[in-house]
């Protein structure tokens, strides 16, 4: 059907509104993303995961297709006194491990999606990007969200958006940190 003007300015042959089924591949159908500007705070064992679900930092989304690529970001900034190594991934629904965004099982090796090493300086926070790419698999609702954990050998505080020694001077900053979930049509 041919897309007309009419006499008042309106148009015909024309379908209101796109839904996800006409949308071309590539596509993003939705993007969910929450940023966390306050901080907190966890006491956590070593090699141990903080599944960290507040509602204050995870995306949650219902995908429109089962079939759909989902990509997720986040920047988290952390803090914990040792300046040991951390790891982090990201997770589904709190505790679920989402297998194709972490690594392949190797002997005793954790499976992550990313990983810092320490930092020279202990007290101060520390920012990192991550990436990563999964699929749908089903239209339920679902949020994502991450999980952090060190190696420094025994208990420590870890910090969302804040430096461990939390010192009120100019040398010490408070952070944000953000997830978001891309849904792509395959």
């Amino acid at each position: 059907m041919a897309i007309t003007i009419n006499g008042s300015g309106t148009l015909s042959g024309v379908t209101a509104g796109l839904t996800g089924a006409s949308m071309p591949s590539g596509s993003v159908l939705q993007v969910k993303s929450t940023t966390k500007t306050d901080y907190e705070s966890q006491s956590l064992a070593t090699d141990t995961w903080w599944h960290y679900s507040d509602s204050s930092l995870r995306a949650t989304l219902t995908p429109i297709a089962s079939n759909s690529i989902i990509l997720l970001s986040a920047q988290l900034t952390i803090g914990e006194a040792s300046g040991q190594w951390y790891a982090f991934k990201f997770m589904k629904d709190g505790t679920t491990d989402i297998t194709d965004v972490i690594g392949d099982a190797a002997s005793n090796r954790d499976r992550v999606t990313g990983c810092i090493d320490k930092s020279t300086h202990d007290d101060n926070n520390r920012t990192i990007n991550l990436q990563a790419v999964t699929t749908a698999g089903d239209t339920n609702e679902r949020y994502y969200n991450l999980a952090i954990k060190h190696s420094s050998g025994q208990t420590r505080t870890m910090e969302i958006n804040r430096a461990p020694n939390d010192i009120d001077n100019y040398l010490y900053w408070r952070g944000i940190s953000t997830i978001t979930a891309m849904e792509i049509k395959a």
